[in-house]
């Protein structure tokens, strides 16, 4: 076989390949562990909401029952609370829980939530809760700027 047609051959395998790889890379779905549909959405019992406003006030709520479909750390919340929210696509987005909005006044202030005291990131809508879970929703400087961190040492939070 001729050279230029061997190199032509191995050409059209290579593009082939690629294309065949990247068009399964976008067909896959991906999924966050907490939004996978694949995964039966189960009740969620016995939730704990608790509603830090950032100025040594907190709320505690517990005993939450959720049933399917609306387990997830927005509908505990709706539950508790007065939630002023808007969508961005498919994601929800809570621009204020009792009247406290975010970044008033250009506080810097945002309001961000736990589950068992780890910050999901994904949306409030589409983080499903299990039984026992803990929702904590904190009235704080946003935990995704370089210059802002929060740490919890006893029971206080410090900057």
């Amino acid at each position: 076989m001729e050279r230029r047609t061997l190199i032509a051959i191995l050409f059209a395998i290579i593009i082939v390949y690629v294309s065949t790889f990247t068009v399964l890379m976008y067909l896959t779905p991906q999924y966050s562990p907490t939004e996978n549909p694949q995964q039966e959405i189960k009740p969620a019992y016995n939730i704990t909401v608790i509603i830090d406003y950032g100025n040594g006030t907190i709320e505690t709520f517990t005993g939450i029952n959720l049933d399917p479909p609306n387990t997830t750390v927005f509908h505990a919340l709706l539950l508790v609370a007065v939630v002023e929210y808007h969508y961005e696509g498919p994601y929800v987005f809570v621009d204020a829980i009792n009247d406290v909005r975010n970044n008033e006044n250009n506080n810097n202030k945002w309001w961000q939530y736990w589950v068992n005291g780890e910050l999901p990131m994904i949306a409030a809508n589409k983080c499903y809760l299990n039984s026992n879970d803990i929702v904590e929703w904190r009235y704080w400087p946003s935990q995704f700027s370089n210059t802002t961190s929060l740490n919890k040492v006893n029971n206080e939070y410090i900057n």
